[in-house]
């Protein structure tokens, strides 16, 4: 399997089966009087690394990490960086060009950045696991019934055109691949991951994705850029992904605005499928969540034949059960870093396709592809 082939099956093996979890993203910080840890999301048997994100440096165990109570922890002397709960959530605010604090909604101010630099400060811990506890979240099924078409374009290398539309998630903000900044190890967007993934598993090398997603742009924005994003290009498969950026809009709107998106693609292709995508949730400490913990129950009633449905709230809610905030985010507030990324790109991807095996599929880069 070349460099690339198998960094991309590190990259879509399922995050929640026992096995190799790889680059479980932590970030290392700690109270005044306290060493600092992060705690893993299953009970490791076996540490295999810990790495900077870039997963160019390897840190020693004993030396710089040991492994307790199921927590990473940084002994006295440890090389590792990390941060402290001042510099995570200060008391005062910080400069604001660039912007570097939001306003904490218990008081105070916790820390903000766009970039890599919460990306920089993480680390990537790969360990053999049983997968206890057990995953509670949702796991992603075949949508035979939900995605016919889509699946037999895939199955009969057909052409298959796919537009991504929705927010700065679905742009891929904070993607160590992203942008203009980007940073080792240099881990696409998580639609181009998905349309990598299927290429691969069905050796089909005619799939073009068109991600139309915009930064901070909400579900009325999206009817109103439909004509010509989706009405005008003809689409066999369409990801819908908003939510994050209409936290204050009704439910009501939000499936009306939703059905609307729906029905300028079918105006393009009568026969167009979906995959409708609930978002990941916002930080707690910096605003409400809102009204975007009811958006998944518009989505998922509006599932059926030619829709499918992701619950990524679902899927991130069940990971902070174990995780923190900031172990799987890209800039603290709003967006997912690399791993939570990932978990992304497996969750849809598994709709259309078998996952790879969670087992040894190491490699240092992606390969240009």
């Amino acid at each position: 399997m070349a460099d690339g082939d198998r960094r991309l099956a590190e990259c879509l093996a399922p995050f929640w089966q026992p096995g190799i979890q790889h680059n479980e993203s932590v970030l290392m910080w700690a109270r005044d009087g306290e060493r600092p840890s992060a705690p893993l999301l299953f009970h490791a048997d076996k540490i295999l690394s810990v790495r900077d994100s870039s997963l160019q440096i390897t840190w020693e165990e004993g030396r710089d990490w040991i492994y307790r109570d199921e927590k990473l922890v940084l002994p006295e002397g440890s090389r590792i960086p990390w941060m402290t709960a001042a510099e995570l959530y200060p008391a005062e605010p910080g400069p604001d060009k660039p912007r570097t604090t939001m306003p904490r909604l218990s008081g105070g101010y916790l820390l903000f950045r766009e970039g890599n630099f919460f990306h920089q400060h993480q680390l990537a811990i790969t360990y053999t696991h049983h997968a206890i506890p057990r995953w509670e979240g949702p796991v992603p099924q075949l949508a035979a019934t939900r995605l016919p078409r889509t699946l037999e374009k895939l199955r009969t290398r057909t052409p298959l055109t796919i537009i991504a539309y929705g927010d700065s998630i679905t742009v891929g903000a904070n993607a160590s691949g992203f942008g203009k900044t980007p940073a080792a190890p240099f881990q696409p967007v998580w639609t181009e991951l998905f349309r990598r993934w299927l290429s691969h598993a069905y050796g089909h090398r005619s799939i073009t994705l068109r991600n139309k997603a915009v930064g901070g742009k909400g579900t009325a924005w999206g009817v109103q850029n439909a004509a010509r994003a989706l009405a005008r290009d003809p689409a066999d498969l369409v990801i819908i992904a908003f939510g994050m950026n209409d936290r204050s809009l009704a439910p009501e709107k939000f499936r009306e605005h939703t059905v609307r998106m729906m029905e300028a693609a079918r105006k393009a292709n009568p026969e167009v499928e979906f995959i409708l995508v609930q978002s990941m949730l916002n930080n707690p400490d910096w605003q409400s969540h809102g009204n975007l913990p009811a958006f998944g129950k518009v989505l998922q009633n509006l599932s059926g034949p030619g829709v499918a449905f992701c619950d990524m709230m679902a899927v991130h809610s069940a990971l902070l059960r174990r995780k923190r905030y900031e172990d799987m985010t890209g800039n603290h507030v709003n967006h997912p870093n690399d791993f939570l990324i990932r978990a992304y790109a497996q969750i849809v991807a598994g709709q259309l396709a078998p996952l790879p095996e969670t087992t040894d599929h190491s490699a240092s880069r992606f390969a240009a592809q």
